[in-house]
């Protein structure tokens, strides 16, 4: 840049790590997206110079002022070429991944362990390549056609979203292996969840709650474990005499409601004195 503020000439600048080009003229940068805005900013150059005309230092023949020009010319285009060159270079880079399942069916639902990361090997030009971070790239398992049982998916480059250039050459596992299970309906108890004890000189007479069931959607394999459906903590400590209390349900992450959402919950607590 300092060469450009104090002489006319039109200073070009390669950056090794990221591969952008700047020209300096008159200590102004401009960036250069492409070989065709290298030309114009050469032959504007060129132009310029030319017209004012090209003064000739003593002691230099013309033809020797014209090698020169040439040499230049020469080296330029050669700088040029190394840095396309470096730009389209071919590479083959792997990149560890999230999978994510998409477009399963609310019948059913996915059982048992999962792959939850894969590995991707990927080709293609160096500056592409080196533009993809694991953030910005992901592998997509379209479960929407997907039936009841174990299923397996070949992983190919309509799982992944890849940048312009770039091509799926393997992955570690080459096939994601899922079950599904069948959705169904049932009715389970409502548990009151109570923690801790009530205070010292009274004893619990009885708990109730209502509604004393509700309707649950499960994946058809947990049924055969009992799934806890239960109340938010009633903390018995705080409890000095009978006392009603509304809460809400907690229940398993793949258990939900068989209607819109979960009903509340009305807990009723009655305690006596020890006698």
């Amino acid at each position: 840049m300092g060469l450009s503020e104090v002489s006319d000439a039109l200073v070009v600048v390669v950056s090794e790590e990221r591969g952008v080009i700047t020209t300096f003229r008159d200590g102004k940068p401009q960036r250069v997206h492409d070989r065709s805005d290298l030309s114009t900013s050469l032959l504007s150059h060129w132009e310029t110079i030319a017209f004012h005309g090209i003064e000739v230092p003593k002691g230099i023949k013309t033809r020797e002022l014209v090698s020169q020009i040439s040499l230049s010319l020469v080296l330029a285009l050669v700088f040029w070429s190394t840095v396309i060159l470096g730009q389209i270079e071919i590479r083959e880079k792997a990149f560890t991944v999230p999978i994510e399942y998409i477009g399963i069916s609310k019948h059913l639902a996915l059982a048992g362990d999962k792959p939850s990361e894969i590995k991707l090997h990927l080709t293609g030009p160096k500056s592409n390549l080196d533009a993809i971070t694991p953030a910005n790239l992901s592998t997509r398992i379209d479960l929407s056609k997907a039936l009841a049982g174990r299923q397996v998916f070949v992983v190919s480059e309509e799982n992944v979203l890849l940048p312009r250039n770039v091509r799926l050459v393997g992955a570690n596992p080459s096939s994601i292996a899922v079950s599904l299970e069948d959705i169904v309906e049932t009715e389970v108890e409502i548990q009151p969840q109570l923690v801790g004890t009530l205070p010292k000189g009274l004893e619990l007479v009885s708990v109730t709650v209502e509604p004393k069931q509700v309707k649950i959607l499960a994946p058809a394999g947990d049924l055969a474990q009992k799934i806890n459906v239960m109340t938010e903590p009633i903390y018995l400590e705080s409890i000095k005499k009978d006392a009603k209390f509304s809460n809400r349900i907690v229940a398993p992450p793949n258990v939900q409601p068989a209607g819109k959402k979960w009903p509340d919950v009305e807990v009723l607590i009655r305690v006596r004195a020890r006698n």
